[in-house]
């Protein structure tokens, strides 16, 4: 079961695949990870392939040159390449890396075996620590855009009709309907989200039908283009 944005629950699936080959210079690995609901569908997909120039043994540093093309398909669709440097030795490992268009990626993984109850108790302490750090960051710091497919829209009467519901709103700040493609654009306050029950109860009551709903970081004025 998964948790909308309103507070009810839907069902829920989630899923991942990954297949890896490795030599000691040579490193590919492809994976495929999605959620989906009734309401949500979102797909991460990654294809990579690393090289490294220097072979070492098991406990000397060993660096990786690695090119990572990623696709994420959804509540936005985009293509990213990613090129990387893995850094690991013994059982942890570092990666560094930058999309082409400026994004930081990074990992840390760490292997160990059973810990110690001191050990153990640091590890949960630093977990509960970035859990926290996450949940005060999880709120956009930037206005978001909502595209919703809605069916049934034929002239600007009808649209400015579905404007007055939205801007009734207190999450949106904007509004945008396009009759050619079929689409209406919600530009969100910072910090705030309207759900997918709203803008379904905005659309039907003003008697068109909702198809779909995407939500990106796309600037508004651009998502009007």
């Amino acid at each position: 079961m998964g948790s909308v944005e309103d507070g009810s629950w839907d069902p829920a699936g989630m899923g991942f695949l990954r297949l890896d080959h490795e030599t000691r210079q040579i490193f590919s690995a492809f994976d495929t990870r999605f959620f989906r609901t009734d309401h949500i569908e979102r797909s991460i997909t990654s294809a990579s392939i690393g090289y490294t120039p220097w072979l070492t043994d098991f406990d000397k540093m060993s660096t990786w040159l690695i090119l990572q093309v990623e696709h994420v398909s959804g509540m936005k669709d985009e293509l990213d390449i990613i090129p990387k440097v893995r850094l690991f030795k013994d059982n942890w490992f570092v990666e560094l890396g930058c999309t082409l268009d400026g994004k930081p990626v990074g990992h840390i993984m760490w292997h160990f075996c059973t810990p110690t109850p001191k050990i153990m108790k640091a590890i949960i302490g630093i977990l509960l620590a970035l859990i926290c750090l996450t949940s005060l960051q999880a709120a956009p710091d930037r206005e978001m855009t909502v595209k919703a497919t809605v069916h049934g829209m034929v002239c600007s009467f009808c649209a400015w009709g579905l404007i007055a519901h939205f801007k009734t709103e207190t999450a949106v700040m904007d509004v945008h309907v396009d009759l050619g493609r079929k689409m209406v654009m919600l530009r969100e306050k910072k910090g705030e989200s309207i759900s997918y029950k709203r803008i379904e109860k905005a659309v039907v009551a003003s008697g068109f039908k909702l198809v779909k709903v995407e939500r990106s970081d796309e600037a508004f004025k651009d998502a009007q283009k």
